[in-house]
């Protein structure tokens, strides 16, 4: 089933540490027009993977919100969010999961795109659509990296599964 729904009703929305998740994003907003909008912590993790290992590993431990740089205008034009987010600790990075918890995604389509090194995503999937109860799940894509000989094929087919059309 096609979901119609015009390019500037689609909201891209996506945090991206090692340019991983990014590059999923700028995939999926070629192939959808949507608005690309790259969430970013107040305060940026540490480049040192020993610091942002313990750092990570704490905020996730206490499922703590950090304070985001800036918010998406005009949120309620958008009918589809896609949300995108590495894995860390088999749960989405503590940027998105902020970015979701202080938007009111109610009766939105919210579709998880995911990125991970091998560990597949965890609790991820669950713990992304706990943070917006209100919304219609859309089916997640999850791919290792974003560097795949096959990934534009992989989003292109996901969004033709999930009917999104291009």
């Amino acid at each position: 089933m096609t979901m119609y729904c015009r390019s500037w009703e689609i909201l891209i929305a996506y945090y991206s540490f090692g340019g991983n998740t990014r590059g999923m994003a700028g995939l999926i907003g070629a192939r959808t027009g949507g608005n690309l909008f790259e969430i970013e912590p107040a305060q940026p993790y540490p480049h040192d993977f020993t610091e942002l290992h313990w750092r990570a590993r704490k905020e996730i431990a206490v499922a703590f919100m950090p304070e985001l740089r800036s918010r998406v205008d005009y949120l309620a034009q958008y009918k589809v969010v896609f949300i995108g987010t590495p894995v860390w600790w088999s749960n989405p990075a503590p940027p998105a999961a902020a970015f979701l918890a202080g938007c009111d995604l109610a009766g939105k389509t919210v579709v998880p795109f995911i990125t991970h090194s091998g560990g597949r995503t965890g609790l991820c999937e669950s713990r992304l659509a706990a943070l917006c109860p209100h919304s219609t799940p859309g089916e997640p894509l999850a791919v290792l990296g974003s560097h795949s000989v096959n990934a534009d094929a992989e989003v292109a087919a996901w969004l033709r599964r999930i009917g999104i059309p291009y």
